[in-house]
This record gives structure tokens, C-alpha cells and sequence, in this order.
């Protein structure tokens, strides 16, 4: 509980300012944040959380395309092999929705350097459902063995992305 109210605290401090220790401090905790080579850290869901909304806080109104690029996949994020990420996927996902729309604040359709990324028709596919697009780069990498526990095929589960892609469009 210390740690999820340290980076919400330290977050909400830099609101907006794209500070790069909060940044380092927050990215940590966020598998999706870390390179491709690192060590997994083992984090507990609920701090995981707490770090996605630090993110959006910290990067407040920026556009930041990285972040929402990372924070736009998260939504989607399919559960891994081993019960990895297969616990409060709702959370998270809601969680990384909101960043998503605290990130894109106030920039309605006209983010710059950001349209191939297709944001609203991605968050409506994910709002209504239909087949997984394919991930690139080091997402791919991560989610390249399937749930052994869940079955979803390539499939989007609404149940988990709609609420998180419903808040993200409507902060946009």
C-alpha cells in the first residue's frame, strides 16, 4: 500500500511535466516499459496498476507517442502463459485506458505524429470486438506464447477492454 501511494504522490508532484526520474521510477514496475533484455521484476498487480496511472499523470496533456503507443497495447494486453497477467485484467486494462486518455488530453482527433497508430479505431475494436491485430516489436515478444489457462484465440475480450477503450475515448 506504501509503494502505491509513493508513485501516485510523486506522480500527481510532476503532473504533466514528462520528468524523466518519475519516468525511470514508474517504468520499473511496468513490464511493457522495460527493454527487451531486462529481468522481469516480480511486481505485485495492484502497484502494476498504480505505476500505469503514475504514467498518465506524468505525462499529462503531452502526447507523448511512446507512451501511448505502450499504453494503447496494454489495453489489449493478452494474458501470458503461466496465470502471467491472467489476474484483475480488468484493472489493468481500465487502468491503462485512463493514462491513455490523461496522456492524449485535450488533443482530441488531431494528434500529431500519432495517426498511423490508428488510436480511435483501436479503441473502438477494442470497445466492440473482433480479431487481435498483430503486435509489433518487443510486444510481440512478450506475448508470443499463449494463456495456458485462458482460452481467447485471437479474438478480443470486451469484457476486459471495452471499459478501459470507452475511458480512453472519451478523454480524448
Amino acid at each position: 500500500m506504501t509503494s502505491i501511494g509513493l508513485l501516485l504522490g510523486v506522480s500527481s508532484a510532476k503532473l504533466g511535466t514528462m520528468d524523466m526520474s518519475i519516468t525511470r521510477l514508474l517504468s520499473i514496475h511496468i513490464p511493457a516499459l522495460l527493454p527487451p533484455t531486462s529481468t522481469e521484476l516480480d511486481v505485485p498487480h495492484n502497484v502494476q496498476v498504480a505505476a500505469v496511472i503514475g504514467i498518465g499523470l506524468v505525462y499529462q496533456g503531452t502526447g507523448h507517442r511512446h507512451n501511448a503507443e505502450v499504453l494503447l497495447s496494454e489495453i489489449g494486453r493478452p494474458p501470458g502463459p503461466e496465470m502471467e497477467y491472467c489476474t484483475d485484467r480488468e484493472s489493468y486494462s481500465l487502468a491503462a485506458g485512463l493514462a491513455l486518455g490523461m496522456v492524449c488530453l485535450g488533443h482530441g482527433s488531431n494528434l500529431i505524429g500519432m495517426t498511423d497508430l490508428n488510436v480511435p479505431e483501436q479503441l473502438y475494436q477494442y470497445m466492440v470486438g473482433g480479431h487481435r491485430r498483430a503486435q509489433a516489436g518487443a510486444s510481440r515478444e512478450r506475448h508470443k506464447s499463449p494463456s495456458y489457462q485462458i482460452k481467447e484465440g485471437d479474438t478480443i475480450n470486451v469484457d476486459v477492454t471495452c471499459p478501459g477503450a470507452t475511458l480512453a475515448l472519451c478523454s480524448n
